[in-house]
């Protein structure tokens, strides 16, 4: 009888331990990510989805998808590695469409298990305007005349980068077909994009001397295509100070501004000059 009990008893333990365990592993990702903004109808290039990291920690991204409004059909991974900084913003340049843009469709974010961590429906496109969340990260959701991919959403506004702020990465995913029986799904690979130094930037505006808060330097992108500036410096003309690096992933829009707010006053009240410098 000892014996018998035994073995139930041992029987029992190990069907709890598994199920425990199954438990465990089917548990919902406690990362929070936002589909932020995207392009289903550019006027030229790919379509894009910029994800909104808002928690006090990174998040690895490794493995998630990006959908349309079905979870069963083509669908874009990112490669393993990926990681969101906290407080930061991802762009995901899909290297093939995905999105409809003739009629009504979405956006969904799954996690690592599947779970749907963020969605966003639309029901129309207006070619070149962005779906964008104002403020970042909420449920105001729309289309915006002024696509702002990398860039705080604010409506038709400069985007201020304040010193202790990390902007965007820029990556590029591929399409993934949709499995059949015989194909297995592939995994994209998510690279940072190499984009040579772009021309047109202009200082528009700047504060030497604030009555309070800090000195800043407004840019202006007079191309026709999007500058990637991170690494560039902004300097006085003195040689005093340490010229302000602009953060990885700093991104002006074609004929977009931007504000950028020193961390330390490095112009003259009087008599200096403001400089816009490559990394190199």
């Amino acid at each position: 009888m000892n014996f018998r009990f035994t073995l139930w008893s041992s029987a029992l333990l190990l069907f709890m331990l598994l199920l425990d365990v199954t438990i465990i592993s089917g548990k919902r990702s406690t990362a929070t990510m936002h589909i932020n903004e995207f392009m289903p109808n550019p006027e030229s290039g790919n379509e894009w989805v910029e994800l909104y990291n808002p928690n006090p920690f990174d998040v690895d991204l490794s493995g998630w998808t990006l959908h349309d409004n079905t979870t069963e059909g083509n669908h874009t991974a990112i490669d393993a590695g990926v990681i969101v900084p906290a407080h930061s913003l991802l762009v995901i340049s899909l290297t093939s469409a995905m999105l409809n843009n003739s009629s009504a469709d979405a956006v969904q974010l799954l996690d690592l298990d599947g779970y749907v961590v963020s969605y966003r429906g639309y029901d129309r496109t207006t070619k070149g305007a962005s779906y964008a969340c104002i403020p970042d990260g909420s449920d105001d959701c729309g289309f915006e005349g002024l696509p702002t991919a990398g860039m705080w959403n604010q409506a038709q506004a400069p985007t201020t980068i304040s010193p202790e702020e990390t902007v965007t990465a820029i990556a590029t995913a591929t399409l993934i077909p949709s499995p059949t029986e015989t194909t297995p799904t592939n995994t994209a690979t998510v690279l940072p994009t190499s984009t040579p130094y772009p021309q047109g930037l202009i200082i528009n505006e700047f504060m030497p001397a604030p009555e309070q808060g800090s000195e800043w330097v407004e840019l202006y992108n007079s191309a026709s295509t999007s500058a990637i500036i991170s690494g560039w410096l902004i300097d006085d003309g003195s040689g005093g100070q340490s010229p302000y690096v602009l953060p990885e992933g700093s991104y002006i829009e074609p004929g977009g501004f931007l504000v950028v707010e020193l961390s330390s006053n490095i112009l003259n009240n009087s008599g200096d000059v403001v400089q816009l410098l490559r990394p190199d």
